[in-house]
């Protein structure tokens, strides 16, 4: 194998017009030094230097993500072989900067001087799943249109894969630990990394492919390993590179081993200069969901847990000094309120916990009646299924129930005990992400004052005390914190998701008696035709 000429520098390919230059010149300046960065070539530009302290984030934002303050920052120049950036959405992360440098690299990073006559080399473009690497994959072929040479280079770009001339190809790729077994890598793609989910066959995904890939990449001399990814819980792969930093110049010495070698760059959506995104987007993005805005736009990680439901926004929805209502309160104006009957059931170690509500004209829904049994921890005795059916079958019969809606915990037995006293129990699906949605129903239902609650200690206790989790996948866990309860907090959701799915019914107004009335009603009565024709 020849080695005289091992690779083109990448300043001699974005300084010429017939190579990279064009491609270049559509970067916006922070990614034109993001890849400077990466490939240790001179920033001297006073501007330049300045997006350099931003990506070394010595920065102080404005709550959109633009710059209000930056610290200078010394540049040192050096070649990196991983880039771990860390952007906010539409910084062009994936459509510019890692499809300029995978092009450079396959193209001009000297790689197959390196590969063996029977190997097969491949770029793995690594997304959390198929459909997405393969979506982000296309920005490659689509940013080397800007460049005829560059293009040309391209003998086949379809959703499944990019080849090149030189033989590397380009495959989407999902986040798996056999991925790299058996190829060699020069270049591997690592794209939105914060979201890799936990796996079947790996707890941490992002640990093991990079565990993996790393065997994969040993014959390269060059090797480059680009991940991207916008910032999301304080866990994994992403978050450890945060921490550490360039070179691991945030930990002590005797931890920065591993960290040779990865220069990491964070900076907020804004601070991209995509010219695409404006002000007026940013202000109505961060209105719809600040915590969300903190993350995909400011690049902040989220703390894994937090607390889900303000003090002041449950105890702005309870009753203050009503412990119970009555038929007797909700009813005689022209709206029947529909009643509704929600149970959470447990028998050990939690309350089960029985609820009625009923929805205003308004669409205010409001707590009736709350009861709870609570087993004897110190006798260990169970609660008795058959006791606690029988009081709430004497509930739904005074308040004219018919149905109760449940976790679906016991369900069929506790189904078969209701039958014995009139009433039927629904089950409600009680998974992770059925509890997420009946929880945002009651956050968004408190937030437009829509929810009245009893005033009873343990409706605030386990209210206020609900934990937000976020995990790999990107989904929403609400519970109790470790050794707490959510028995009456999860009752109190269901019965806010099945009140939000009923409506009140309107009673219909008395008609006035006319002498047309009268004599409808007459002639009704001698041909015996049923009302609801004449009416």
């Amino acid at each position: 194998m020849s080695t005289s000429i091992p690779y083109i520098p990448i300043q001699e390919v974005i300084a010429d017009p017939k190579l990279m230059k064009p491609m270049w010149d559509k970067l916006s300046v922070p990614q034109q030094v993001v890849i400077k960065g990466f490939y240790g070539l001179p920033i001297t530009d006073p501007g330049e230097l300045a997006v350099w302290a931003i990506l070394m984030d010595n920065v102080v934002y404005d709550s959109l993500g633009y710059p209000l303050s930056i610290t200078p920052t010394e540049y040192v120049p050096q070649e990196y072989d991983l880039l771990v950036g860390l952007l906010g959405r539409r910084s062009g992360k994936s459509s510019h900067i890692t499809a300029f440098i995978a092009l450079y690299e396959i193209i001009f990073g000297g790689h197959t001087e390196h590969i063996e006559a029977d190997q097969d080399c491949l770029v793995p473009y690594i997304a959390q799943d198929l459909a997405t690497a393969k979506s982000n994959m296309a920005s490659i072929a689509s940013l080397a249109k800007y460049s005829p040479k560059i293009e040309a280079q391209i003998v086949n770009a379809v959703r499944d894969k990019i080849e090149f001339k030189n033989g590397i190809t380009v495959l989407p790729e999902p986040p798996a630990i056999k991925t790299g077994r058996g190829f060699a890598m020069p270049v591997v793609i690592g794209d939105e990394v914060g979201f890799w989910y936990r796996t079947s066959e790996a707890a941490n995904p992002d640990y093991e492919v990079q565990r993996a890939v790393r065997f994969a990449q040993l014959q390269f001399p060059r090797a480059k390993q680009i991940l991207i990814s916008t910032p999301y819980t304080e866990e994994g792969l992403l978050w450890d590179y945060w921490r550490a930093g360039t070179n691991g110049h945030k930990l002590p010495l005797d931890e920065r081993e591993g960290y040779d070698g990865a220069l990491v760059v964070q900076a907020s959506t804004a601070a991209i200069q995509n010219p695409r995104v404006t002000k007026k987007n940013l202000i109505k993005i961060q209105a719809e969901d600040p915590d969300a805005f903190m993350r995909e736009s400011l690049a902040r990680f989220s703390i894994g847990s937090s607390g889900f439901l303000s003090a002041d926004l449950v105890t702005a929805a309870i009753m203050k000094g009503c412990k119970e209502r009555t038929r007797a309160m909700n009813e005689g104006g022209a709206i029947q309120p529909f009643y509704i009957g929600t149970m959470d059931p447990a028998f050990r170690h939690d309350s089960f916990a029985f609820s009625i509500w009923h929805m205003e004209a308004d669409g205010t829904v409001i707590q009736d009646l709350l009861k709870t049994w609570t087993p004897d921890k110190k006798s260990k005795i169970s609660l008795d299924p058959t006791l606690i059916i029988a009081e709430i079958g004497y509930l739904v019969k005074q308040w004219k129930l018919s149905l109760v809606y449940s976790d679906q915990y016991q369900l069929e037995s506790l189904q078969q005990l209701a039958l014995n006293y009139g009433f039927s129990i629904i089950g409600s699906d009680f998974t992770g992400k059925s509890k997420a949605k009946m929880y945002g129903s009651l956050l968004q239902l408190m937030r437009r004052g829509k929810l009245k609650l009893l005033d009873i200690p343990v409706i605030y206790q386990q209210l206020t005390q609900l934990q937000k989790k976020l995990n790999a996948m990107g989904n929403v866990h609400i519970a109790a914190p470790p050794g707490k309860h959510d028995d009456v907090a999860s009752v109190v959701a269901l019965g806010v998701s099945v009140a939000l799915q009923s409506q009140p019914s309107v009673k219909p107004p008395e008609r006035k008696k006319t002498l047309f009335l009268e004599g409808i009603e007459c002639i009704r009565r001698k041909n015996q035709v049923p009302e609801e024709i004449w009416v």
